[in-house]
């Protein structure tokens, strides 16, 4: 599995950090992952599909800062096997 960051973050003018995640409400339609050691698989997910996987924040939902991806061909018994079925899905951002 690997790890991705999902949230914002910026540091303040006292050099605070803040982290938030991503909001249903950001101008954002589309996440893509690459993870390096697979450069031609692109993981495509729209951002209403995170949010109802519980990724991105609401008024109701806390949303989470990162996700686990698998990698291609995964066998694993991870919960986050529903996102080999969007790898290379660019039709979905037509």
């Amino acid at each position: 599995m690997y790890d991705f960051k999902v949230c914002k973050n910026w540091f303040s003018i006292d050099t605070k950090r803040t982290v938030q995640p991503y909001n249903i409400n950001d101008d954002i339609d589309f996440f893509i992952f690459v993870i390096d050691e697979f450069p031609d698989n692109y993981y495509i997910f729209s951002k209403q599909l995170l949010y109802e996987k519980g990724f991105i924040k609401s008024d109701t939902q806390a949303g989470k800062e990162g996700i686990f991806i698998p990698p291609p061909g995964y066998t694993g018994r991870s919960t986050g096997k529903w996102m080999l079925e969007y790898i290379n899905r660019f039709d979905l951002m037509e």
